[in-house]
This record gives structure tokens, sequence and C-alpha cells, in this order.
């Protein structure tokens, strides 16, 4: 019985330094098989300071329980390599502005990482969508651990590559003494479930660290944060829980503390159809960096029925997120300015604080002739092929909506090139008569024909009158 559990100690050393990969002895040897009568004679074996998920996976040391006395494993060195525990911190402590200076690396798929993001995040995903949807259907369907060795199979193939991105992302040289990737693979694959996150007191990633987030702050995450390690780089750091846990804290900060981020003094630019709201708002961020928050901007949409035209819509995970950061950012001039919207901007929809702010705000009401605002309205939806097939496309939907049937007379007209006719016909017999009331109870009424006198006027407004 003693030379038995040396053997097994001889397995568990062997396999915890990545000689043989993950499982391979285990597998190997014709005394250990699959069954769970196998397992509870492994258990009863090893002293309960040992961790056995199941007689395929390693057999390594909890770190918090000491080996038992008198056990024949006592003297074998089972400790964890330096690169085997991995720097934590927390979601608040990775700046949504900056990083700090850090190259914060997302490396879920790319459809996940398009959906929403860390700010200032740079994807370099551990799998393709493809690969992601195998990965996961054999998880739910077989189990973890055919997943894992799945998603093991995929990253092996690219490993060079990944490495190779993330050092360009970082702008990393790549050191002389630097191992390959693919030699130093195995080793860590071998240790990726016992892998330990530790979070320093007061310690925040900075200038020149890297870190690295998945969806969960799991095996995706921790193995390339191992990897690195492993390969000699310093300063690898992990976002515990990952996007999950970004998700929650932007969620949580728009729900609860925002309110301390949004300045006392807002003023909405209100107005019809074309009548330049976004311009004027870009001039005066000009004239006054950081004094606005364009919802329309960070929505990719412009609050109407054709608002996608040329645009590419945010999610609203990703609207929540930027308009999160651009808070944090703050409103040095006291004040901030917007666009008058409904509660939803496009298939956004503004979060409640937020929106509650916006309804007790100051108006300024902007103004301007039919015919400058119809060239500014074709100049913004027919600026060049890619606009004029996308309005053409959206244009039944909007005939449609308004005369509850598609006569296909707005398309006819486009075509024709009858382009001014048609923008003129959508202002006069459908937008201004839904946005009539939107001058109600404004402080001032500015023309936006002259748009840098218009902007200029809007800040005397607010600076020396509204203050």
């Amino acid at each position: 019985m003693k030379g038995f559990r040396c053997w097994l100690a001889a397995i568990a050393l062997g396999v915890a330094r990545g000689s043989g990969g993950r499982s391979a002895i285990l597998r190997r040897n014709p005394y250990i098989s699959s069954t769970s009568r196998t397992f509870r004679r492994l258990r009863s074996v090893f002293p309960r300071s040992y961790t056995l998920n199941s007689p395929r996976h390693i057999i390594r040391p909890t770190a918090e329980a000491p080996v038992r006395k008198g056990s024949s494993v006592c003297n074998a060195d089972l400790s964890q390599p330096s690169w085997s525990v991995i720097r934590g911190c927390k979601v608040e402590d990775v700046s949504m502005i900056d990083a700090n200076g850090a190259t914060v690396i997302d490396l879920r798929a790319p459809v996940e990482y398009a959906e929403d993001h860390h700010p200032a995040a740079v994807n370099v995903p551990l799998l393709d969508n493809d690969e992601r949807a195998i990965v996961g259907t054999i998880y739910k369907q077989i189990s973890p651990e055919e997943a894992f060795d799945k998603g093991v199979g995929f990253v092996e193939k690219r490993l060079e590559n990944l490495v190779n991105d993330i050092r360009i992302a970082a702008n990393m040289s790549l050191s002389k003494e630097e191992k390959s990737p693919s030699e130093v693979f195995s080793e860590v694959a071998g240790q990726v479930r016992y892998l330990k996150t530790e979070t320093e007191a007061n310690a925040v990633p900075q200038k020149g660290d890297v870190v690295v987030y998945c969806a969960r702050g799991g095996q995706r995450s921790r193995s390339v944060a191992a990897l690195l390690q492993r390969l000699g780089w310093k300063n690898v750091w992990l976002m515990e829980g990952g996007y999950k846990n970004f998700r929650r804290y932007v969620r949580e900060t728009l729900d609860s503390s925002i309110a301390n981020e949004i300045p006392e003094k807002i003023v909405v630019l209100s107005g019809m159809t074309g009548v330049g709201k976004t311009r004027i708002l870009n001039r005066v961020e000009s004239f006054r960096p950081n004094s606005t928050l364009d919802l329309e901007g960070i929505a990719g949409h412009r609050s109407s029925l054709l608002g996608h035209v040329g645009l590419k819509p945010a999610s609203q995970k990703s609207f929540e997120t930027n308009i999160l950061r651009r808070l944090l950012q703050g409103f040095p001039n006291g004040y901030a300015v917007v666009e008058s919207e409904s509660r939803k901007v496009g298939d956004s929809v503004i979060p409640e604080k937020i929106w509650r702010e916006l309804e007790r705000a100051t108006k300024i009401n902007l103004v301007a002739p039919l015919d400058v605002r119809v060239t500014r309205l074709c100049e913004e939806y027919l600026r060049d092929e890619h606009h004029r097939n996308e309005l053409e496309k959206a244009l039944p939907q909007l005939e449609y909506v308004m005369k509850g049937k598609n006569e296909n007379e707005f398309v006819t007209m486009l075509r024709r090139g009858e382009e001014r006719a048609l923008t003129a016909l959508l202002i006069e017999k459908w937008y201004d008569s839904r946005y009539r009331d939107r001058a109600k109870d404004a402080v001032a009424t500015i023309d936006t024909s002259d748009e840098i006198e218009c902007a200029e006027a809007v800040v005397d407004a607010i600076e020396n009158k509204l203050l």
C-alpha cells in the first residue's frame, strides 16, 4: 500500500510539473480507470489535503490544508510555480477612460466584443465565433471536460499569433530570453484548473501593464495570463469576474451613484428635424470641450424612423457603457448640453436616472428656414451611395406608417432624383406634426442658419444668462 501511495504521488508531481500533459499519465495507466469505484479508492488513499474532481483530473494538493503526517507524499515538492499565481484587479480599478495607461485585452469572441466591452479594451479573441459556438455546444451537451479539451485544441493552433497580437497591442518588444509559446503551452494547460488569483491591497494596473479578461474571469483569461507569465512577462493582471462583473458594475453605477457625475445645470437643445441640433452640439463641444453629452452619437442612431441610415446602431449594453464612460469624464465647465430626445434613441433606452435628470433640464429652441433644413437632411442622408441605398430600403416602412399602406411613392421620388421634394414632404407631413411641441418652455430661441454664430450664442446664453 505504501508503494502504491508513492507511485500516485509521483504521478501527481509529474502532471503538476507539466510532464506528460494534463491527465495523460492517469489515462494511460492500467491501474486507473474512470469508474466511480476507482475514484473512491483514490479518495481513500490520498489525504484530504488533495483535490480529486474526477478520475480524469489531475491530483493536486489543496493549498489551505497541510499534508497529513505520516503520509508518504509529505516529502514531495507539490508547490505551485510562481507563474501560476495571477494578480487580480477589481473592475473599478481599470479606468473606463484610459485604463490608467494599461493595455486591456478582451479575450472573448468577436461577436461578444462587438456587443459590448470595456471602452479601453482591444479584442484578441482566444476563440473565433464558430469555435466559441462549438465549445459551448460541447459544454452543454457533453461535458465541461470535453469542451475544455476542444478549446485547448483550437487555441494551440494559433498560439504564436495570439501572443504576438497581445504583444503588438501592448507595444512590447520580443525578449531574447523569451521562450516560444508552444514550448510552454502543455505545461500551462496542465495547470489551468488550479491557477490562483491574488489581489494586492491598494495595487492597481498602471502604464505598461497588461490586463486580460474573458466572459467571467474563468479559464480563458486565467490560461492566457498564466501563459504570459510563464513566458516571462511582468505585470500581467486578471480583471476579476471578467465582462460579467464589468457589466454588473456599469448597471449598478447607472442605477445608484451616477447622479453624482451629472452637473446641476443641464441644457437641452430642442427643435424641429433638420434644424441641425447635432451640428450645433458638436460646435459647442469644439468651443467648450467636455461640455456635451451626445446621446445620438453614443447610440449610433438619429432617434427617428430613418435614424439608422448610414450608421451602426449600438446595443443597449454598449449604449449604457459609453454613457457611463462619458459621465465619468466629467463636465469641467459646470454644465452639460444635450439634444432633445425621447426616452428611446433608436432601440436604445436612456437609463432611468439620467432620463429624470434630462426632464428637469433648461431648453433652448433651435430654428431654421425650411430650405436650410432640407439641405442639411439631404447632406446627412444622401452623402454617398451607401446612404442612398439604405434610405431606399427604409422608405417603404415610413410610407406604410404614414399612410397605412405602401404605394412606393417615396422610393419612386428618390429614384427620379426628387430628393429635395421628398425631404420637404416628409418634414411637413410627418416630422413637424410630431415634434411641434418641443419648443414649449424654451428660455431662448436661436437661428441655426450660421452654425458658428448659433453655437456661440448657445454658449453665451448658458454662461451669461442661465448659470
